[in-house]
């Protein structure tokens, strides 16, 4: 997955509200449609490793086999003063290099199917958090609507007794200016006066 790709998908236009929401279903299909996807890789992957633990398994004990049936006829060959013990037995093929090169091939066999699945439940993970993420710009679509069929991005509108109180005070304010210049007029008459 592109980090631009989902971010493109996942962000919103505001002043084209209209084109997302109806580009939406087709978004969310999209990201649901990589989420199966990615799932489906989870669960073969998963399979997968299952198989190739049984494989390797099989390919070990097909080497042990061997080298228990080498041992069982020949044993003077191997080393052996008498007819080993099958705690012998199994401790001396534990050495063997057959056996130790056969248990490498498991064990790296093993750890890339592991590999493999961590990728995959990675990318199931991401593609159901765009896949959720959609779901959220949904909702987030339907609540800018929303604001705006109730004017949320029109003019503030002031609760009627707040705008009782600014009229008040505004007439008080008026009040005050018309009784400071009479006041002021009465200083300059009785200042005439006075002269």
């Amino acid at each position: 997955m592109t980090e631009t790709a989902f971010e493109d998908d996942a962000s919103i236009d505001i002043d084209d509200l209209k084109g997302e929401i109806v580009r939406q279903p087709n978004l969310y299909y999209k990201w649901s449609k990589k989420y199966a996807s990615a799932k489906a890789g989870s669960f073969k992957a998963s399979e997968i490793l299952k198989l190739v633990k049984s494989e390797e398994k099989a390919s070990l004990e097909e080497v042990r086999a061997k080298l228990d049936s080498q041992v069982r006829s020949d044993w003077d060959i191997f080393g052996f003063d008498k007819k080993p013990t099958e705690a012998a037995i199994s401790s001396w093929i534990v050495t063997q290099q057959a056996y130790i090169d056969q248990l490498k091939i498991k064990k790296d066999t093993i750890m890339e199917a592991v590999e493999d699945v961590a990728s995959a439940i990675e990318d199931e993970e991401t593609y159901d958090g765009a896949k959720l993420a959609m779901g959220n710009k949904k909702v987030s679509l339907q609540d800018l609507v929303s604001l705006r069929v109730t004017e949320f991005y029109s003019e503030p509108k002031v609760p009627s007794a707040y705008r009782q109180i600014a009229e008040q005070e505004a007439d008080v304010e008026e009040l005050n200016t018309e009784l400071n210049e009479r006041m002021q007029k009465r200083t300059r008459t009785s200042r005439k006066k006075g002269a």
